[in-house]
């Protein structure tokens, strides 16, 4: 078995190109590992909930690939054959992606990340169509669905315009889908699934107009291909795994998926922050777990606990869900003598938040912080504010997001209480 590609073709009814899910997605500004992370999450935690399973598991794992097994892989998925080609196709206006495709043909070692889940329903139903349990269909298949897959316990989450993340993620937009489920009269028998995709940019090509959508499976006809199943996909994954330094393999009662990501341009260190900033309950209550490997196959873990950012939020939350009343110790604020007080190591730069700036909000709110004898801010009271007008919170933001120098009594750091003005 090989791997063929089917480009969509600018013709017909309907034809779909890529700007809107190349330049549309992020309208809120966010970074691509926050992206990567909030739709790896959320898809794997609804994928993962109301079945046997109490908890999902979810990987994030950096593999490098040198050039002689690079050279390989692109050959085992006949990468070489159908890009190469087009490599020209792509003009000054898309030069950026061209010099992408350049560097995969090069001497480089290529990067790849993989996003895994375990404990999951995986991609099952019928890969032809998008009803709310053809999950495979819906995250590798489908454009322009911004519904949820919650029709049924074995959910598999939201596949809208997040799809994206993943290939633009990619510096060459080309990702590939594995999984494992329980085979199921919708899904025709199968129980495994791989199949490739491509998001490239619109070009023409030996006269002909095409969209940029590019989908490399199992060809059954002209410019038309379908995802290996069972056996096939089993095989296929596993010589992309003899190409991999590291054991990537999934046995058949592994259910969940695999999202190989080539030359990935995500940082595994912002997508662990990003893990800790929106999943900390999901973790906290345990039903996910986050491991994070990098190329040296070093594992590392959430540090939620760690994050003094999110010291507050994390006790509010632990005192809610146990049914606590949420109150502050008393006394909360008292005076600690020093001699010199805490000195700021970089600026305090609040953020001007939109809504006041429209109405011309001016004026000082007045913080009380609590500096630590290691220069942290542990704690943050407004002793004069102008509430709703979201000033407060962004002076005390800024406050959190500065190191000091600590106060000194007798030569030695204490942690003391001090007035910071942060003015508008």
């Amino acid at each position: 078995m090989k791997f063929s590609w089917e480009f969509n073709l600018m013709k017909g009814k309907n034809p779909q190109h890529t700007a809107a899910f190349l330049n549309g997605y992020d309208e809120r500004n966010f970074e691509s590992e926050e992206i990567a992370a909030r739709e790896s999450g959320q898809n794997s935690v609804d994928a993962g909930r109301d079945i046997d399973q109490k908890t999902t598991e979810l990987v994030f794992q950096e593999i490098s690939l040198n050039k002689e097994k690079k050279d390989e892989f692109l050959k085992l998925i006949n990468f070489d054959l159908s890009m190469r080609p087009r490599v020209n196709d792509f003009g000054n206006e898309k030069i950026e992606f061209k010099k992408s495709l350049d560097s995969v043909f090069g001497d480089d070692d290529m990067k790849l990340l993989l996003i895994r889940d375990y404990g999951t329903c995986g991609l099952g139903g019928n890969w032809q169509e998008y009803e709310r349990e053809d999950h495979f269909g819906r995250l590798v298949l489908a454009l322009n669905l911004d519904d949820k897959a919650r029709g049924d316990s074995n959910s598999g989450g939201s596949f809208g315009l997040g799809k994206t993340a993943y290939a633009k993620s990619s510096q060459v937009n080309t990702v590939f889908y594995h999984s494992v489920f329980k085979g199921t009269e919708r899904s025709n028998g199968a129980n495994r699934r791989l199949m490739g995709t491509g998001i490239y940019p619109s070009h023409n090509h030996e006269n002909k107009k095409y969209g940029g959508f590019a989908y490399i499976g199992e060809s059954i006809g002209e410019n038309e291909v379908k995802p290996f199943e069972n056996k096939a996909a089993e095989d296929l994954w596993d010589q992309i795994n003899s190409l991999c330094s590291t054991d990537i393999s999934r046995k058949s009662n592994e259910y969940g998926t695999d999202i190989l990501i080539l030359m990935s341009s995500l940082n595994l260190g912002k997508i662990r922050e990003s893990i800790e900033n929106y999943y900390f309950p999901a973790i906290l209550q345990k039903k996910l777990t986050v491991r994070f490997i990098d190329n040296s196959g070093e594992q590392f873990f959430p540090n939620i606990r760690d994050r003094e950012d999110l010291d507050q939020f994390v006790r509010l939350y632990e005192q809610a869900v146990n049914g606590k009343e949420i109150k502050e110790k008393e006394p909360r604020i008292k005076f600690i003598p020093y001699d010199d007080p805490p000195v700021p190591l970089s600026p305090i730069r609040p953020k001007y938040p939109e809504i006041a700036q429209e109405a011309g909000i001016e004026g000082t709110v007045v913080v009380q912080v609590f500096v630590d004898d290691r220069g942290r801010v542990k704690d943050t009271v407004i002793l004069k504010g102008i509430p709703n007008t979201g000033l407060d919170e962004s002076a005390a933001a800024a406050i959190r997001s500065v190191r000091f120098r600590p106060a000194k009594q007798r030569e030695r750091a204490v942690g003391v209480w001090i007035s910071i003005p942060v003015n508008f």
